[in-house]
């Protein structure tokens, strides 16, 4: 990440932080900050790292067809990715996840970054069902969100879109590589060649995906994980006695998760506490209650997997620049290491 985008970053972070903040009355803050229970934080806690052992297992599943990855590696791969988000900027997590199982296993990066592709599509398309199903009980002062409304929309398309796309390439990699030529082809010649690189390159590391038999069991592993998260909203507000509604939980799950993909400083300050704020004040919570509720949730997410990480990091043979360094691609792309079908003329 330049020097820019990091100050960009910041940038969103400090500004968000201040529309979270502004209006607060800090006495009132300090009141609701007071009701926070350390017993409920342990539990919460203890929730929320749970819901990694789900994350695990779902991702030895996805990339079964490729190699058979054990269960260590896959959720220390996983924590170290939270935990680099935690303190690195740019969402860099992802890659340093799939750099890390790449180090562990046979699975070459691009497959591991494939396979994160395919999580986050499912992921995206869950949260969307959350958010959907919780509009609808919004309170009747709120109920004409239409922005929300829309913005929910048209992301749900962007999933179906990469659903499509997902389909497409594992069924028919020639034909996904032809239509993508030909809506880049209007690029320069230097561009065009790294833009057709990238695409063969990712057309190729999706051939793992076995719909018939991981899909559903993907998307079970999906909703639990989820749901799991969930649990930590909801019991958070009841915590605090803010509320005992699920359909809160869920929308204030969706919305936070949504917001914290706006770029900004590491650990998603800023963007985490605005999300929540709106969300909690969405169902009629007061701005201190809400920030009190959301700064809670965001200590359980953050401090506890990145504290977990920098055990797993050392442990597992790994450092922090080896993991943020270039990345190996050369490592075997499919089970049988040789081209999957269709990609013989595509050499």
């Amino acid at each position: 990440m330049t020097r820019l985008k990091f100050i960009a970053c910041l940038l969103v972070s400090l500004a968000t932080l201040w529309w979270a903040f502004s209006g607060v009355n800090f006495s009132e803050l300090g009141d609701a900050l007071s009701r926070l229970s350390s017993r409920w934080a342990l539990v919460l806690a203890a929730i929320y790292l749970s819901s990694f052992l789900l994350r695990a297992w779902r991702w030895r599943l996805t990339l079964a067809p490729v190699a058979l990855v054990p269960a260590g590696a896959s959720f220390s791969s996983i924590v170290l990715g939270y935990a680099a988000n935690n303190i690195l900027p740019g969402r860099l997590g992802e890659i340093v996840r799939a750099v890390a199982l790449s180090a562990q296993t046979s699975v070459s990066t691009s497959t591991a970054i494939a396979s994160v592709f395919v999580e986050r599509v499912f992921d995206a398309t869950i949260l969307l069902l959350f958010l959907g199903l919780s509009l609808s009980q919004l309170p009747s002062a709120s109920s004409q969100d239409h922005t929300l409304t829309a913005l929910a929309a048209a992301a749900l398309a962007a999933c179906g879109t990469g659903f499509a796309g997902l389909a497409v390439a594992r069924i028919a990699p020639e034909r996904a590589l032809q239509w993508f030529a030909r809506f880049v082809s209007w690029t320069p010649g230097a561009l065009h060649a790294k833009l057709m690189s990238v695409a063969t390159d990712s057309v190729r590391a999706v051939s793992f995906i076995e719909f018939s038999t991981t899909f559903a069991a993907t998307a079970a592993l999906g909703i639990a994980i989820w749901a799991t998260e969930a649990a930590v909203f909801w019991l958070a507000a009841y915590s605090m006695g803010l509320s005992s509604s699920l359909w809160l939980a869920l929308f204030a799950l969706a919305v936070v998760n949504f917001g914290i993909l706006v770029p900004a400083a590491p650990g998603y300050v800023g963007v985490f506490q605005a999300a929540g704020v709106y969300a909690y004040g969405r169902w009629g919570i007061g701005e201190p209650e809400a920030l009190a509720c959301i700064i809670l949730i965001h200590a359980v997410q953050y401090l506890p997997i990145t504290f977990t990480g920098a055990i797993l990091l050392p442990a597992s043979g790994l450092s922090l620049a080896s993991l943020c360094g270039p990345a190996d691609h050369a490592k075997v792309e499919t089970p049988a290491n040789a081209a999957p079908p269709g990609f013989e003329a595509i050499r």
